[in-house]
């Protein structure tokens, strides 16, 4: 399971360098998208095999709205 979630990495960072890439019109959707999928791939890895099996993962609610607000406040003020 390391390998993978080590392959995995590899693409975040290469689809990171993308987003960076892209219009401003296009980057929050975008990022908010890999953000989602990149805490859902760190709690799996800090999953064991036999409750991936058993149960499924989530992310809670609350932040995901902290990720989309933060975002959206990144951009307003060009911080990022």
């Amino acid at each position: 399971m390391k390998k993978i979630i080590n392959d995995i990495g590899g693409e975040f960072r290469v689809a990171l360098y993308g987003i960076k890439q892209l219009l401003n019109t296009s980057k929050n959707g975008v990022y908010a998208t890999y953000d989602y999928y990149l805490k859902r791939t760190i709690k799996i890895e800090s999953t064991t095999v036999a409750e991936l099996r058993n149960e499924q993962t989530r992310i809670l609610n609350r932040i995901n709205k902290w990720v989309l607000i933060s975002i959206y406040s990144t951009n307003q003020f060009k911080l990022a």
